[in-house]
């Protein structure tokens, strides 16, 4: 008996370790830190204690570990970062949360804590904390997948005598096997919300618990109903490094047990992904030719150079097949991909002999062949006014934002409000037309490089149009028009 007694025990315990590791190994685990300030003696928040709370909530359903803060100061917000930092060596998911009062000073971004004393720029970095510390703990924890969510970009009391004139929280990029999640896009101020909660957290908290939904269809459907809320004045962004997929709640999950992240985590990234492949998954599917020069300038004997270069090509005969301040002339424009025309005085509502509006809001150029519509007539970024644009469907959809030359192309002198056509000119009708060095300013969908966060725009000042540089997150009479083309 003692014989069979140990060649038994000596089975089972080889039966254990070649068991498949899905078997033996314990659910993964998911923590989450959640924080909500709104007790500020200068300009307090209502919505970001009821937002930590239901949050909390509803991560707890989902099966995380949550700690939860509620008007708290800076030492707290520290010790609460660094006690994260070392629940996350463990491994697992971990999700950051916060509500409250958030700012940008020199393209670092804060977030306040209710006992700051700002009163300049200066004085941020020692009362507030740096948002790029939560990242750097995560980033040293080394666990598998990384969520941050900022409801953060509430208009800001402490920076509104400042001469900057810098709104809301300024990008970050995620850090590989990351998601950051802002409440609006970066330079734009969100709403703190007239319910119990503020308007993009009552959008997260509608679909955060829907099972089936990957966290990117997630805040798809939050973007979604946010833009219609705020009638396209708050539009949620988004920076990410994701290379599997995860579920706060998979189909027929049980939400008391962890649902794993299914896909490739970040250490198995890291081993089956070189920076040149990373960069090519990048800008694989991109249409700016600058993407696909970087890659070729960072990697000249990539094995994807044909293809970029072959990229390269097609979007040249693209913008040759574009009409530009050249090329004026309807016999000029050349047909191509876009909108199929309504037909002739189909709905239209003016004209002056080149411009023909129509009901619909959308104005059709017959020297150029090329569609506008007019953007919100208020002062945008050029993150949000991109995010305006790919989100814009009226008539069909199909808009971008337009070149440098397509916008020079509307110039016209005396033709109205800043030498506007007045079809376009409900786009700038609060800017004032006689106060010295007032100009309206354009947009385009040319950034000056990939390295640099700014833009070309063109201006409209008295007299004539010029190109001028503009960074992407600061906005003085910036304005969007979105453009197409049709056939």
């Amino acid at each position: 008996m003692p014989t069979l007694y140990n060649r038994l025990i000596t089975l089972s315990i080889c039966v254990l370790l070649f068991l498949p590791k899905t078997v033996i190994s314990a659910p993964q685990q998911r923590i989450a830190l959640v924080i909500g300030n709104g007790n500020y003696q200068k300009a307090p928040l209502k919505n970001p204690i009821n937002d930590a709370a239901d949050i909390s909530r509803a991560l707890k359903r989902c099966g995380f570990r949550v700690t939860v803060l509620q008007d708290v100061d800076l030492r707290a917000m520290e010790d609460a970062i660094r006690k994260f930092g070392r629940q996350l060596s463990g491994g697992g998911v971990g999700l950051f949360y916060y509500a409250g009062h958030g700012m940008q000073v020199d393209g670092r971004n804060f977030l306040i804590p209710v006992d700051a004393r700002i009163e300049s720029p200066s004085d941020v970095k020692y009362e507030a904390l740096d948002a790029g510390r939560v990242l750097g703990k995560m980033e040293d924890a080394g666990n598998d997948m990384n969520i941050v969510i900022l409801d953060a970009c509430r208009d800001n009391p402490f920076s509104r005598s400042w001469r900057s004139g810098v709104k809301g929280l300024a990008r970050m990029d995620a850090p590989k096997g990351s998601y950051i999640a802002y409440a609006t896009a970066p330079g734009a101020v969100a709403a703190d919300g007239a319910g119990r909660n503020g308007t993009y957290t009552r959008a997260l908290l509608r679909h955060i618990e829907k099972q089936g939904l990957t966290l990117e269809n997630v805040m798809k459907r939050v973007r979604g109903d946010v833009i219609r809320e705020t009638g396209s004045r708050q539009v949620p962004w988004a920076s990410t490094s994701l290379v599997g997929e995860f579920y706060f709640r998979a189909t027929g999950a049980d939400p008391a047990q962890p649902t794993r992240a299914v896909g490739v985590t970040k250490r198995q990234a890291a081993q089956t992904l070189n920076p040149e492949e990373e960069m090519w998954e990048m800008v694989q599917d991109s249409r700016s030719i600058e993407d696909y020069t970087l890659f070729l300038d960072e990697y000249p004997d990539s094995r994807f150079k044909g293809t970029a270069r072959l990229k390269i090509q097609q979007l040249k005969r693209e913008q040759k097949a574009r009409p530009t301040t050249a090329s004026l002339s309807p016999a000029a424009v050349k047909p191509g991909a876009g909108i199929e025309s309504p037909g002739p005085g189909a709905g239209v509502v003016a004209s002056d002999g080149r411009y023909a509006k129509y009901a619909t809001g959308v104005v059709y150029d017959q020297m150029t062949g090329l569609e506008w519509y007019a953007g919100p007539d208020r002062d945008m970024s050029w993150y949000v006014a991109k995010s305006w644009v790919e989100n814009l469907d009226v008539a069909a959809g199909g808009w971008r934002m337009p070149t440098v030359a397509e916008i020079e192309s509307l110039y016209k002198r005396g033709a109205g409000h800043y030498n506007l056509t007045p079809f376009l000119a409900g786009v700038a009708s609060t800017i004032p037309k006689d106060r010295p060095g007032i100009s309206l300013r354009l947009w385009s969908g040319e950034s000056v490089n990939a390295a640099q966060p700014a833009a070309r725009g063109v201006t409209f000042p008295h007299g004539r149009a010029g190109q001028e540089y503009m960074f992407k997150n600061i906005y003085h009479h910036q304005r969007v028009l979105a453009v197409r083309y049709r056939k």
